[in-house]
Formats: structure tokens, C-alpha cells, sequence
């Protein structure tokens, strides 16, 4: 999925109010600071609902430093 509209459009409907969601937790974290405005982020990711492990697999993000905050700039899972 590409561009902010898009994105809005794919995943909004599952996080309105009232929705139940799981839970997103990382193991293995390693952040490599690339520049005072960038960083990488490579890790296990783990997604659980009611008590069960509904999906785990690797991740990598790139983060970007924008308006004094930090963005996630690129995103993949497996």
C-alpha cells in the first residue's frame, strides 16, 4: 500500500473507536542510529489477540525525524 491516503483508507476502518484490537510487541530489537535524523529498526514482531499468538515474523523499519518528530518513513513484515 503506497501513499497516506491509501493507507488511511486500508487500516482505518480496523482502528475506530470500539474496535477490538491485539496487541504489538518487538523481540530482538536492534535500532541503528544512522543520522541525527534517521534510524533502522530490525526485530521479531509479535501480534496477540485474547492470549493467543495470532502472528510473529520479522520486521524492519525505517524511521525518519520530521517537525521534531519521529515517523515511521518505510515499513515491512513478514
Amino acid at each position: 500500500v503506497r501513499g497516506r491516503a491509501a493507507i488511511r483508507a486500508t487500516y482505518a476502518p480496523r482502528f475506530r473507536p470500539g474496535v477490538a484490537r491485539g496487541t504489538l510487541r518487538f523481540e530482538n530489537l536492534e535500532v541503528d542510529v544512522l543520522a541525527p535524523d534517521a534510524a533502522f529498526a530490525i526485530a521479531t514482531y509479535v501480534l496477540t489477540e485474547r492470549d493467543s499468538v495470532i502472528g510473529r515474523g520479522p520486521t524492519s523499519l525505517l524511521f525518519r525525524k520530521r517537525g521534531g518528530r519521529w515517523l515511521i518513513t518505510r515499513d515491512h513484515s513478514s
